[in-house]
């Protein structure tokens, strides 16, 4: 009956026998192989097909399934999804470049909210030669620690910062400024620009007019 893939008419019968040889076994798995089609999400069945070894086709439905769930897995980490994705792309062990994935957003959970990540930047920097750190890296867990260093566009205009001061020549002016979300606001929470990654020592700084600057550090 299993192999005829009538499981439900098979799953009552080793019912009947529970207890015989290793019907308890069958049984427990023939559940949760059935269980799969009603799972809530891609993880949800690759992870019960992983689980089941190489119970029935589990090994070959679980291979179906990764493409889509490291799909999901890259929406989620692009979104800013970083903890959920994290446990998607760990659940597909060596699958692709997920590891890496995994590494990353494992970098990123075990970063403090408040201090400084510095010392996480070198493996972050490594990691950008395969995959996007941006959602990492633009995270108000880092891009600050990030921005770090000084960086010149190609007509000399220079931004600079330190771990606590920095100097920007397309700005006039002194006083209190915040960095939150990618973007740096004047005391009064005004917009003054926002920073977008290009590569790891590349970054667009957008003005608040509008205009955008090309910068690379030095």
């Amino acid at each position: 009956l299993m192999k005829d893939g009538k499981l439900t008419e098979a799953l009552a019968l080793f019912k009947e026998i529970r207890g015989y040889q290793d019907t308890n076994s069958i049984i427990s798995d023939l559940e949760l192989y059935i269980s799969a089609e009603d799972a809530g999400t891609a993880l949800d069945q690759y992870d019960i097909y992983i689980s089941l070894g190489g119970f029935l086709d589990s090994a070959e439905r679980a291979a179906a399934l990764a493409g889509e769930v490291y799909n999901e897995a890259l929406e989620l980490y692009k979104s800013g999804d970083i903890s959920g994705a994290g446990a998607y792309f760990t659940a597909l062990g060596e699958y692709e470049d997920a590891p890496l994935y995994a590494e990353a957003c494992s970098i990123y959970e075990s970063a403090s909210s408040q201090g400084s990540n510095v010392s996480k930047l070198p493996r972050l920097k490594e990691l950008s030669q395969s995959i996007d750190v941006s959602p990492v890296l633009m995270s108000n867990k880092f891009y600050t620690d990030w921005l770090i260093g000084t960086w010149y566009t190609s007509s000399g205009d220079m931004f600079q910062m330190k771990s606590n001061s920095f100097i920007f020549t397309l700005m006039g002016g002194s006083g209190t400024f915040y960095f939150r979300d990618a973007a740096m606001y004047d005391g009064n929470y005004n917009l003054i620009c926002t920073f977008s990654y290009v590569s790891y020592d590349e970054m667009i700084i957008t003005m608040a007019d509008g205009t955008e600057h090309h910068f690379t550090r030095s």
